[in-house]
């Protein structure tokens, strides 16, 4: 049954009538309501005109169009016309503001994970990872600002090495010992169980396994730089009169085991093997010309062989792995199989920033260019056999550290940590509140991150460990 209608008082539409809008002034429609049913010409009995015989009056150039139902009803309700269109309305606002939400988002999360697609679900589970208890801030502590505090994670502690003092913490946060050093710009190398220390410009150098200190020498020349193996073999480069450098290597208990000494190439990085007694050292080779990088290998008897030249690529690292050594450059990466006593692969790209071991292979961060199988921009890789990339994930940045331990991967870009599974997935993203300067697994499930002036012990489960 319709409701009854109601006569619209000081010029508002009467009853019945339907209103029209005209350059500002109200005309009516007549509906049968106004005067003698059927009559279009009679007034209403407020004495309002009804609709013209011609129609409705022409409306001027810009005025809104004619509406029906553009006012209230004659019950003092919205038409059903005007009902609907303020919801509507407000829904297609929603709708947009929705769509410009999600675009944001996908943005944001393109920039941390290259490999996100908004139609797989499992993108976002590896996005959001595992939830606020995935990574967790164990312990957070102030170090120094002057530019000497050197850090290294190894054998399930941090060391902290400043101007003339080395203290220890554990992976608790806990501190563990403190010990006075003979070093006022200290340089330090950790692997497996062991730091070694240098005094860079100086003479004095350390082996520690853990927080014991193994030995303390000095020695002839100035300390250029030092490094330690898994097996606590210390590498010293330091000057000598009359050559470019000298290259000398110590066992645990501080005696000399190998020397060579350079008259024209300075050393840029060596590793030893005790049981096969083999040196495997990169140095420079300055021509005149241009600057190349040399791969060489001796033994105890003193003969050198030269493994390989590299005239492009400028090789700057040694990572001993099993059966041999991955040698790391600027724009190439190359497997030095020791069984054989040659390059087994050489693989180039348009630049190296990055490598670690995990997986049985090499974790590298490239940047490549028009290669098969990749597009351009920063990418994750990790080589397998052969040197084939098996897994690959596009970066969103360019990484200033890298570490594998366990089977997950951590990589720092500017303030982020990113977690990786072995297969390249993203599992986590972790905010830290300053730019890292230093990154590096303490033990497994815990990282050492080193900010200026802070440094911070984070812990996290992923479901990869073990």
């Amino acid at each position: 049954m319709l409701p009854e209608r109601k006569a619209e008082t000081e010029g508002g539409a009467p009853e019945g009538g339907t209103r029209w809008r005209h350059a500002g002034a109200a005309a009516y429609v007549d509906d049968g309501g106004h005067g003698p049913a059927g009559d279009p010409h009679a007034r209403g009995a407020d004495g309002s005109a009804g609709m013209p015989a011609d129609g409705p009056p022409e409306r001027a150039y810009g005025d809104a169009p004619a509406v029906a139902g553009d006012g209230p009803s004659a019950d003092g309700t919205k038409p059903v016309g005007a009902a609907f269109g303020e919801p509507l309305s407000a829904a297609l606002f929603i709708a947009i503001t929705l769509a410009f939400m999600f675009m944001a988002f996908a943005a944001y999360a393109g920039s941390v994970d290259d490999g996100f697609n908004i139609w797989d679900p499992g993108s976002y589970a590896s996005l959001f990872g595992h939830g606020e208890e995935a990574v967790r801030s164990v312990r957070s502590f102030a170090a120094g600002t002057d530019g000497s505090v050197r850090y290294a994670a190894y054998g399930g502690v941090l060391a902290v090495v400043s101007r003339g003092l080395a203290k220890w913490v554990d992976s608790e946060g806990r501190d563990v010992f403190a010990k006075l050093i003979q070093a006022n710009n200290p340089t330090v190398r950790a692997a497996g169980g062991y730091m070694a220390v240098g005094d860079y410009g100086g003479t004095s150098a350390y082996l520690y396994r853990g927080a014991e200190r193994m030995f303390e020498l000095t020695v002839e020349g100035l300390i250029l730089s030092v490094d330690v193996n898994a097996d606590g073999y210390v590498s010293i480069v330091r000057e000598m009169k009359g050559y470019a450098c000298r290259l000398e290597v110590y066992d645990r208990e501080g005696r000399m085991v190998m020397a060579r000494s350079q008259s024209r190439d300075h050393i840029l990085a060596s590793s030893y093997s005790g049981p096969s007694r083999e040196l495997l050292f990169l140095s420079a080779n300055v021509d005149g010309v241009g600057l190349a990088s040399v791969l060489s290998r001796t033994d105890g008897s003193g003969e050198t062989k030269v493994i390989a030249a590299y005239d492009g690529p400028f090789m700057r690292s040694i990572l001993p792995a099993d059966g041999g050594a991955y040698i790391v450059g600027d724009r190439a990466v190359s497997f030095y199989d020791a069984i054989e006593g040659r390059i087994a692969w050489t693989n180039e790209y348009r630049a190296v920033h990055m490598a670690a071991l995990g997986g049985g292979g090499v974790y590298l961060a490239v940047e490549l260019g028009d290669d098969p199988g990749h597009s351009v921009g920063r990418w994750l890789l990790w080589l397998g056999e052969g040197g084939v990339a098996a897994e690959r994930h596009r970066l969103g940045g360019e990484p200033s550290h890298m570490d594998c331990v366990g089977g997950t991967l951590a990589v720092a870009m500017d303030r982020r940590i990113l977690l990786f599974d072995g297969g390249l997935s993203l599992l986590e993203e972790h905010f830290m509140q300053g730019t890292v300067t230093y990154m590096r697994h303490i033990s497994e499930g815990r990282l050492a991150v080193a900010m200026e002036g802070r440094a911070e012990i984070l812990g996290y489960y992923l479901g990869t460990q073990g």
